[in-house]
C-alpha cells in the first residue's frame, strides 16, 4: 500500500495498519479521520525534527517520550508541574518539550 504525501512516499512499515471493524459510515469516517491527522502529526514531528537538526527518527523520539515523567503537586489551589528529564537518552529531547521548538510563542 502506497500514498503520496507532499515530496515523499509514505510505505506500509511506517504505518500500522489494522483492519477496521466499524459498520457504521460515520465511525467508519471518523476513524479514517484520526488516522489521517495522527500521519499529520508524525510528519510535522519529523519536519520539526530535521529543522532542529535532531539526529534521531521519529520513532525513537516516540519512544523515549513515553518515558519522560511529569510531576505535578497541587499546592493549596495552584498545581505546579515538572517535566523531569532523568536519563541521557530523554535529554536528547528535552527541546522537544519547549515552546519555542513547536513555534509557539511565549506568553509569559
Amino acid at each position: 500500500m502506497r500514498a503520496k504525501y507532499a515530496t515523499g512516499i509514505i510505505t506500509k512499515s511506517k504505518l500500522e495498519i489494522h483492519p477496521i471493524f466499524h459498520f457504521n459510515h460515520n465511525r467508519i469516517k471518523a476513524h479514517i479521520s484520526i488516522c489521517f491527522v495522527a500521519l499529520k502529526v508524525y510528519y510535522e514531528l519529523d519536519r520539526l525534527l530535521k529543522k532542529n537538526k535532531v539526529e534521531l527518527s521519529v520513532n525513537t523520539v516516540l519512544s523515549i517520550a513515553k518515558t519522560v515523567p511529569t510531576v505535578r503537586v497541587k499546592v493549596g489551589e495552584d498545581t505546579l508541574t515538572k517535566t523531569l528529564f532523568l536519563t541521557k537518552r530523554q535529554e536528547q529531547i528535552r527541546l522537544l518539550f519547549e515552546e519555542y521548538f513547536w513555534g509557539i510563542a511565549n506568553k509569559h
